[in-house]
């Protein structure tokens, strides 16, 4: 079986996530969305409806996005030695 690039799918989950997280403020701030983003408030420390929380917000996620994907991706391959 093939390896999994870790760096590549980190990369790509981190960047997804944070791309979320502004879509996500986006329509938060038009009306829809609006619970979501009052939780996403009380779940991520850094997260706001300003620049900076949203920066903050995007940060944070795509930190938390591409630890978890290479930590999936490097177990994976640990397990799939053959």
């Amino acid at each position: 079986m093939k390896k999994i690039n870790e760096l590549a799918l980190a990369n790509a989950v981190g960047i997804v996530s944070a791309l979320a997280m502004l879509l996500l403020t986006g329509f938060g701030g038009m009306g829809f969305y609006a619970g979501a983003m009052r939780n996403m408030m009380q779940w991520h420390m850094f997260y706001g409806p300003s620049f900076t929380g949203v920066l903050g917000g995007m940060i944070e996620t795509f930190v938390i996005g591409f630890v978890f994907a290479y930590a999936v991706a490097w177990f994976y391959n640990k397990l799939n030695k053959g």
